[in-house]
């Protein structure tokens, strides 16, 4: 058996050879793949799309909407809904009465633009006119139990 030996200096020698290679490597890799990520990042743009909100158009005329239920928050509910159809809700509260089982829409205003439209959004409940000249508000609608079964829909 023939024993083979390198001098401890030369075995020092390719090892820091080896060592430095791979460094120099290392950089050299690193320096061209920051290149090629740069140069793909900046060809390649990226569009993101605004989503379209459905826009409804205002109806003119100031509605009240009062909660004859005993059930919280119907006057808020019917309000966010008529407000995302386009009406102008000026003034949630309770009714006085808190026992309508059927919506009731007041027109305080017979000439308001928006009665065929009000109508059909809440299921043709029961109207009425009265009068009112000092017109603070054109409608009043008296939130019903009716309308909680479409409503939480």
């Amino acid at each position: 058996m023939t024993l083979i030996t390198i001098p401890l200096n030369k075995l020092h020698q390719k090892y820091h050879v080896f060592k430095t290679l791979n460094i120099t490597s290392f950089f050299i890799l690193s320096l061209l793949s920051t290149l090629f990520l740069t140069a793909c990042l900046e060809e390649k743009k990226v569009e993101i799309k605004q989503p379209t909100l459905k826009k409804y158009e205002r109806i003119p005329g100031e509605i009240q909407v009062l909660n004859g239920t005993d059930i919280l928050g119907m006057a808020s509910g019917v309000r966010e809904f008529l407000m995302g159809k386009g009406y102008d809700v000026v003034e949630t509260g309770n009714a006085s009465e808190q026992n309508y089982p059927q919506t009731l829409i007041v027109y305080r205003n017979p000439e308001w633009d928006g009665r065929q439209f009000l109508e059909k959004n809440l299921h043709n409940p029961l109207t009425m006119v009265l009068e009112n000249d000092a017109k603070l508000v054109d409608v009043t609608i008296f939130v019903g139990r009716d309308i909680q079964e479409w409503l939480t829909k």
